[in-house]
């Protein structure tokens, strides 16, 4: 089995929740109540999926997806079902425009010069490596076709220069959340899935 793995097309999710989960201390002060927070580097994606119900002609495409990521071992790529195609106009061939970018600022180009909303808040953004970003707030392409992005979460790593930005159908590297993988069927022969998952770092 070659990892990551690409879950089945059909059908489709019938629901799904997304969540970024961060690490921030918080110190509460118990006689002035003041308080002192530690954002620390740790942030992933978490996801909680569920399935339409569905006969044995497609469950069981999901039946070897699932027992073929092996529990925890096996990696697969998955993008929120719900915003496949960006909000913003994401016209062009969009790139890393500089090498040792850190922080929650990407600069990219390549876009389509001169457009307003070239992105727009909660599109979500795919770097090389399969590193899935949100971009939190709208961006303008410049005449030049470069663009700062405001992304969560951080960057983990420097995205080489060059680099191709997917906007559509963006996907992560997740893994199951749990070595358990089952799913429930009854007697008329539909079948039920849900699972979830967590970013693979």
């Amino acid at each position: 089995m070659t990892y990551p793995l690409i879950p089945p097309l059909t059908p489709a999710p019938s629901r799904s929740a997304f969540r970024l989960r961060r690490v921030v201390a918080v110190a509460t002060s118990p006689f002035t109540g003041q308080q002192q927070v530690q954002e620390h580097q740790g942030a992933w994606w978490e996801a909680d999926i569920s399935l339409p119900p569905m006969k044995r002609d497609k469950a069981g495409a999901w039946q070897g997806f699932l027992l073929g990521l092996r529990g925890r071992r096996g990696t697969f790529l998955m993008g929120d079902p719900d915003a496949r195609v960006p909000r913003g106009v994401a016209a062009g061939a969009p790139y890393v425009n500089a090498a040792g970018q850190k922080g929650n600022t990407l600069v990219t180009a390549g876009w389509a010069p001169w457009i307003a909303g070239i992105l727009r808040a909660g599109d979500y953004i795919e770097l090389p490596g399969n590193r899935l970003h949100m971009v939190v707030a709208d961006a303008a392409s410049d005449g030049s076709g470069v663009a700062a992005l405001t992304i969560e979460p951080p960057l983990r790593g420097a995205p080489p220069h060059g680099g191709g930005v997917i906007t559509r159908d963006a996907r992560g590297l997740f893994r199951l959340a749990s070595n358990d993988a089952g799913w429930d069927a009854d007697a008329a022969g539909v079948y039920g899935f849900s699972f979830s998952c967590i970013e693979a770092l």
